[in-house]
């Protein structure tokens, strides 16, 4: 066997190039709350969700219902459209399109009352995985519990009974483990999307890091020392949209993602994405969710409100 006596100008004795797929991973909460009623008939959002129920009863709908259980562990990628219910016998019937009633679990004790009282209680966590990865074919994605994510699942509501705002480094690592555990169970050929060409690449990374400022067809295109009409013509033909519908639904998912995690006004979430004022920003969100930004807010998210216990 040969070994280097002195080491390569490189630093590296290998010189064979390598690529990693690129991983960023953000966690946007993690949270354990109980349901009495969770209706909604059609959502999408613009980050990942992982779903772990402590008792049955509840469901999520793409094509058919996938029951939520103490035994399954559920992925739902960014931007699939799905709806989710509980079972009549449990919450009752609806007429609502939208009907979310629950709030936090407390501690333990609460926990007991819930349970007693037949509520659904629900993990949930939303994250991002970077641009790659947050195009995995949509679908919703159900597996049988491993023995190893059952103990980080109880760490981690054991940790939320007691606190759920700080995060400890540990925690934090557990919630990654499970994460990307859970990631690595789909099956490679919907999980690996298509390899970008690099220049297409260059641009979308540039328009998701700088997608609050001004970013127009010809600085763009300055980007890849292309001229404005052939880089849009380029665009069009790799991404099937023009590069201003694109940065429009860049920044209606950065608002999204402000609006479900995050205490800023509408004003100011408009303001962060690039919108030149509130109006704008209404009308663009409107015409890509087909709802205003306050429509979301209020229809979507589950708020301690005079509803709520």
């Amino acid at each position: 066997m040969k070994s280097f006596r002195k080491v390569p100008k490189s630093g590296d004795p290998s010189s064979r190039l390598q690529w990693f797929e690129p991983l960023n991973t953000n966690i946007k909460c993690c949270r354990y709350w109980w349901l009495e009623k969770w209706k909604c008939d059609k959502m999408s959002f613009p980050y990942w969700r992982l779903y772990w129920n402590r008792n049955e009863g509840a469901y999520v709908q793409k094509n058919e219902k996938i029951y939520l259980s103490p035994e399954k562990i559920v992925l739902i990628p960014p931007h699939t459209i799905f709806a989710t219910d509980i079972d009549r016998s449990i919450a009752g019937h609806s007429q609502d399109q939208y009907d979310l009633v629950g709030s936090w679990v407390k501690d333990k004790e609460d926990e007991n009352l819930c349970l007693k009282k037949g509520r659904i209680l629900h993990l949930f966590i939303h994250f991002n995985l970077g641009n790659q990865l947050d195009n995995t074919c949509r679908d919703i994605y159900s597996f049988n519990l491993l023995p190893e994510q059952g103990k980080i699942i109880k760490k981690t509501i054991d940790k939320l009974l007691m606190d759920n705002i700080d995060f400890t480094l540990d925690t934090s690592l557990d919630i990654y483990q499970l994460i990307l555990s859970a990631i690595n169970q789909i099956p490679p050929e919907k999980l690996v999307p298509k390899r970008m060409e690099p220049r297409i690449k260059i641009v979308i990374d540039y328009i998701h890091n700088h997608s609050a400022a001004k970013l127009s067809n010809v600085c763009l295109a300055e980007k890849l020392n292309m001229t404005t009409n052939s880089f849009t013509r380029f665009f069009r033909i790799n991404l099937k949209c023009s590069p201003q519908e694109y940065i429009r639904k860049v920044r209606v998912s950065k608002a999204c993602n402000l609006l479900d995690h995050s205490i800023h006004t509408i004003d100011e979430i408009a303001e962060l994405c690039g919108f030149s004022d509130r109006f704008h920003f209404s009308k663009v969100f409107k015409n890509i969710k087909e709802i205003s930004p306050a429509e979301y807010k209020k229809r979507y998210i589950l708020n301690s409100t005079s509803r709520l216990d």
